[in-house]
C-alpha cells in the first residue's frame, strides 16, 4: 500500500479538472480545463510549481489506468480482468536510468507477461510508452555524459535491453494478441522507436486516434505500423472517486479496440493499463 503525504491527500474532484488540464495541454488541445489550469498556474509563487506540477502527475498515474481499464471493460459485467502494475515516475526531475535498472526491468517484463501466459490471458492492452529519446533527457537532467553524443550512445544501450526483452516476450506470446497505443508526440512511432507501438509482430495491434468525425486526431502518432484507429478524443471513463471524466489520447483509442476484442470474441483479458 502507498501510504500518501499530506500534500498528496488532495480534493478529487477539484484535482480531476485541473488534471485533465494539464493532459489537454501536453496534447495541445484547446478546453476549459486546459485554460483554468493556466490561470492557476500563473498565480503560483515560483517555488509552488514544482509540488504543484508533481502531485497532479502523481494523482495521473492512477488515473489513467482507471480511466483506460473503464474503457476497455464498457458495458461488460462479466469483465474478467488480470491487472498488471506499472509504476512511472511522477517527479519532474526523473530517475537516473542505468544498465542494472534496465535489466531489472527487463526481466520484470518477461516475467509478467509469462504469467499472462500461464493463466490464459488472449487481450493485453498496453497504453503507454518509452523511448531512447526518454532516457537521453533523463541523464542529461542528471548531468551524466561528457556530450550529448556520449549520452546517446549511453541510452542506447539502456533502452535496447529493455526492447529487446519486450520484442521477445510479445513474439513468444503468439497465443496473446496484444494492443497497444500508437502515442500522442504527433510522429511516426516506427521512426521514433517508441516502444511497444514500433514493433512489427503478428499478435501486437497498434492503434492511432481519431475524433468523433473519424478524422484524425492532431496529436496521434502515425506511420506504417499504426494498424487501425478508434475514438481517442473526449472519450470518458471512470477515475478514482467512482466520478466520470473525458480524457482524450492513443491510451484512450486502444482500450477501444479491445473493448471491440472481447466483444467479438469473448477472451479473457489482461490488463497493462
Amino acid at each position: 500500500m502507498i501510504k500518501l503525504s499530506e500534500a498528496q491527500k488532495v480534493d478529487v474532484s477539484q484535482t480531476l479538472q485541473l488534471y485533465k488540464g494539464l493532459i489537454d495541454l501536453q496534447a495541445n488541445i484547446e478546453s476549459e480545463q486546459a485554460e483554468s489550469l493556466k490561470k492557476m498556474m500563473s498565480g503560483l509563487k515560483p517555488d509552488e510549481v514544482k509540488s504543484f506540477i508533481e502531485n497532479l502527475n502523481f494523482f495521473g498515474n492512477y488515473a489513467h489506468g482507471t480511466h483506460v481499464a473503464g474503457i476497455a471493460v464498457l458495458n461488460n459485467p462479466a469483465a474478467n480482468l488480470l491487472v498488471a502494475r506499472i509504476t512511472f515516475g511522477y517527479k519532474l526531475m526523473p530517475e537516473l536510468p542505468t544498465i542494472e535498472k534496465a535489466k531489472n526491468n527487463a526481466k520484470e517484463t518477461i516475467e509478467t507477461i509469462n504469467y499472462f501466459k500461464s493463466t490464459g490471458v488472449r487481450i493485453v492492452n498496453m497504453s503507454f510508452g518509452g523511448s531512447p529519446q526518454g532516457i537521453e533527457t533523463a541523464l542529461e537532467k542528471h548531468g551524466v555524459g561528457a556530450d550529448s553524443e556520449e549520452r546517446k550512445n549511453m541510452a542506447r544501450e539502456i533502452f535496447d535491453i529493455g526492447k529487446l526483452a519486450f520484442y521477445n516476450a510479445i513474439k513468444d506470446a503468439e497465443d496473446i494478441l496484444f494492443i497497444t497505443s500508437a502515442g500522442n508526440s504527433d510522429e511516426d512511432s516506427e521512426f521514433y522507436e517508441d516502444i511497444p507501438s514500433s514493433f512489427n509482430l503478428p499478435n501486437i495491434l497498434t492503434v492511432g486516434a481519431v475524433d468523433q468525425t473519424g478524422e484524425e486526431t492532431g496529436f496521434s502518432s502515425f506511420g506504417e505500423n499504426v494498424d487501425v484507429h478508434a475514438n481517442g478524443f473526449d472519450v470518458e471513463s471512470y477515475v478514482p472517486g467512482g466520478d466520470r471524466l473525458k480524457m482524450s489520447g492513443t491510451s484512450m483509442s486502444s482500450p477501444n479496440v479491445v473493448q471491440f476484442g472481447w466483444k467479438n470474441m469473448g477472451y479473457q483479458s489482461g490488463f497493462k493499463c
